[in-house]
């Protein structure tokens, strides 16, 4: 057989082309929630009604909508997808769950020393899947505060009403109040409550210090979340200020209007 010449039966055997590298895998994007905070003058009041308006929100078109003008519940509610601008809430995963899990109670619940009434603050949730999920409140809830205190012959009496205090210095039974009055003096006959059905303010507060001490209920109100002293500054000797009783208020001379469901004695 000549050099070169092939076996008979024998053909050439094309080579195997090399196995083709694999794509690199595709890391998934996480979730990331940025929530508000329990902060600032901003927040919703019922995490109820926030439910409620996004069960309507993701069933309807619109990108933004807001609800519940002019209420202390007032907010904004937004969804997008970032890559595809035609896409509406409608159309978006889980709407409802997303935006109550993540948005609504995904940033402040469960907290009863700062957030005690589990108000809602909001959040922006996007999603590893492009989509973006908003709540903003949009009614400001302002700090008020009625305070009085007034010699009363041996002592001096205070009444103290309140809306929209920081949680986190009131504390859910007033014990934040009670601990700052206490650097005044021994407090007696403390009593305090939630007034739910009250026009102007959430809770009230009464009880007794030592004499000559209206201007250190200031400072303990102001230290205990309100954003002033309110009419709690200056001397109070017998005579020298007229009283602000919250009783000579309109609507609030009714003897029958302070009745205490649930008393907390110092």
């Amino acid at each position: 057989m000549k050099q070169g010449a092939k076996s008979a039966g024998m053909e050439d055997i094309p080579k195997a082309p090399p196995p083709e590298t694999p794509p690199p895998a595709t890391a998934s994007i996480p979730d990331r929630n940025i929530c508000h905070e329990i902060s600032g003058d901003y927040w919703v009041m019922s995490r109820d009604v926030a439910v409620s308006n996004v069960k309507d929100f993701c069933g309807q078109t619109e990108h933004s909508k807001k609800y519940n003008v002019g209420s202390v519940n007032e907010l904004e509610l937004s969804v997008k997808n970032n890559n595809d601008d035609s896409r509406s809430p409608k159309d978006s995963p889980s709407c409802v769950e997303r935006f109550q899990n993540a948005v609504i109670d995904g940033c402040d619940g469960d907290d009863a020393v700062n957030n005690p009434h589990n108000y809602k603050f909001g959040s922006t949730l996007t999603t590893g899947d492009g989509w973006e999920y908003r709540m903003t409140p949009l009614s400001r809830q302002v700090n008020e505060l009625n305070c009085d205190a007034s010699y009363r012959f041996f002592w001096d009496g205070f009444e103290i009403r309140g809306k929209n205090w920081r949680e986190a210095e009131l504390g859910a039974g007033g014990e934040g109040l009670l601990k700052e009055l206490r650097g005044c003096g021994v407090v007696s006959d403390w009593k305090f409550e939630q007034t739910p059905n009250d026009c102007c303010f959430q809770w009230y507060s009464s009880g007794s210090l030592p004499i000559g001490t209206r201007d250190c209920v200031g400072r303990a109100v102001q230290n205990a979340g309100a954003s002033s002293p309110g009419n709690c500054w200056g001397p109070n000797r017998r005579g020298l200020r007229r009283r602000d009783n919250i009783d000579n208020w309109p609507g609030y001379g009714d003897s029958s209007r302070h009745v205490f469901e649930n008393v907390t004695s110092a």
